[in-house]
Formats: C-alpha cells, sequence, structure tokens
C-alpha cells in the first residue's frame, strides 16, 4: 500500500474506498509500501466529518493549509527542512501498526500527520545529530495524552518520513490570539488557561521523567485537537538527561523563552532551562 499525495482538485474520497489495487492516479504521487494516503485540504476553523462506504467518520476539514502554486498537496505545516501534509491511515497499515492502530481507535477517526524532511538538502549536523534525537526522543515519551505521538518512520537517501498524531486545530499562539479577539481583551480566560498549562506541565514532567528534555518550549510548539486537549510537539532540540546534575551547553531554542543562563552562554540544567520556559 502507498503513501499517496492527493492534490487540491481530486475528489474527496474516504481513503478505503481507493482499494488497494486501485490504479495509479495521474494527480497522485507515491512512495510504496507505506500504507497511507495523503488527503484533501483542510480548511480554516471549519469541521465536518465524512462517512465513507464502511460508515467510519474521518475528519474531512480542520485548519487552514497551504497548496503553493503548481502544487495541490495538502500541507498543513512547514519547517526550515521539513513539510507536514494531512493523511489517511488505511485499514490494512493499522493491521500491521498495533501502536498507530490503538490510538486512532480511541480517536473514532484514522486521520494522521505525515512530516516529510529532506535529509538531503538539510546541514549533515541536522540529518545526523538533531532528527535522530528529534525521533528517539518521540519514541522515549510515547506514550502521554499531552504529548505528540510518533507512529512509525521510514527513510530513503532523499528523505526521512515521520508518520505523527494529528493535532489539527494549530497551535496554542493561534489558539490565544483567536480567543483575545474574541474577547476584545488579550489573553485566555483564568478556567481556560489552568486547563492549558496543567495539561502543558503533565506532558513536561512526562518527558523529564522519560528522561528528555525538550529545551525548545513556546507556544507555536503546542498544538491542540479537536477535543481541545494540549499536544507538545517539535522535539528537534531535545536531547536525553545525562548523569544527575550534568550540565548541557547548546545554545538553542527560542530566545523570548530562553532561561536566562543560556542567553549567557552558560552551561545550564536541561529540566531547569524547561522550567523557565512554562
Amino acid at each position: 500500500m502507498p503513501y499517496y499525495l492527493s492534490h487540491k482538485n481530486a475528489p474527496n474520497k474516504h481513503p478505503e474506498t481507493l482499494g488497494p489495487s486501485a490504479p495509479p492516479r495521474t494527480d497522485t504521487f507515491s512512495w510504496p509500501a507505506m500504507g497511507i494516503k495523503m488527503s484533501g485540504c483542510l480548511r480554516s476553523g471549519a469541521w465536518a466529518l465524512e462517512r465513507g462506504a464502511d460508515n467510519k467518520q474521518t475528519i474531512r476539514h480542520a485548519k487552514r493549509c497551504e497548496a503553493p502554486p503548481g502544487d495541490g498537496r495538502r500541507k498543513i505545516g512547514s519547517g526550515a527542512f521539513s513539510k507536514v501534509y494531512l493523511a489517511y491511515a488505511t485499514h490494512e497499515r493499522m493491521q500491521h501498526n498495533p501502536k498507530l492502530a490503538s490510538d486512532l481507535r480511541g480517536k473514532h477517526h484514522a486521520v494522521v500527520a505525515i512530516k516529510i524532511i529532506s535529509t538531503a538538502e538539510a546541514p549533515v549536523e541536522f540529518s545526523q545529530k538533531f532528527l535522530p534525537r528529534e525521533i528517539s526522543s518521540l519514541n522515549a515519551t510515547y506514550k502521554h495524552l499531552n504529548v505528540v505521538q510518533l507512529y512509525e518512520t521510514y527513510q530513503n537517501s532523499q528523505r526521512s518520513y515521520l508518520v505523527l498524531e494529528l493535532a489539527a486545530c494549530g497551535n496554542l499562539l493561534e489558539h490565544i490570539n483567536a480567543v483575545s479577539d474574541h474577547r476584545c481583551r488579550p489573553g485566555l480566560g483564568e478556567e481556560a488557561a489552568r486547563r492549558l498549562f496543567w495539561q502543558l506541565v503533565s506532558a513536561v514532567a512526562h518527558c523529564h521523567s522519560s528522561g528528555i528534555v525538550h529545551r525548545d518550549l513556546k507556544c507555536e510548539n503546542i498544538l491542540l485537537d479537536d477535543q481541545g486537549l494540549l499536544k507538545l510537539t517539535d522535539f528537534g532540540f531535545a536531547n536525553r538527561l545525562g548523569l544527575k546534575n550534568s550540565l548541557l551547553s547548546t545554545f538553542c531554542g527560542s530566545v523570548a523563552y530562553t532561561a536566562p543562563e543560556i542567553l549567557m552562554s552558560k552551561k545550564y540544567n536541561g529540566e531547569q532551562a524547561d522550567l523557565w520556559s512554562l
């Protein structure tokens, strides 16, 4: 079963109606043996449920996505060397991946996100150091309700593919700005802020107990799903904790959230640096 990157003019069909033996379409680009099909465009603020032939519900629209000129593939996010696309997991793929099947069974849909990293274009340090750390950190922090789940990975000489849990309601900064506009005053209400902060603390505590420091905690790296659950993501700067009381020296993170000792180019305790960012 291949991945299918669906173009903007392709019909919106439930993924399983295409079938494992469906002939290649001219509006798709595929990679063999990966078992997930790319889906249609997400639209701003709109949610709908689509019932397929087997009566399963899938998320049809979630948030704004970009379709660059000449490229109708459904992009829902991007980074320096990566792009993230919406996808459906096929029934066959879920049969071969208990982790994927277990998580999606609880969500009552078969939608995931595919992060495609161009390792051929990225610096060697990124491909050989930071990307392996991201994958290792996501594996180490499975399974927690408030940490984005990594289901599986693939790679070839040009790209790496991460099959991730979909958190379709945007990041925390976008949520705060939208609520602020709606309330006509800045920030979230106290109860909403308390609920989200509790989830974030729980996610960070889980990472630390799993031996992982995030090192880039910020609103843009915190996503929300369709149930309003917070999902900590983007472990590109994450690292494993060393010996007790050992210090780190790599300058990383985002300046507005970074602990003073890192800004002063001093060695720092990774867990304490994460707490400062909170």
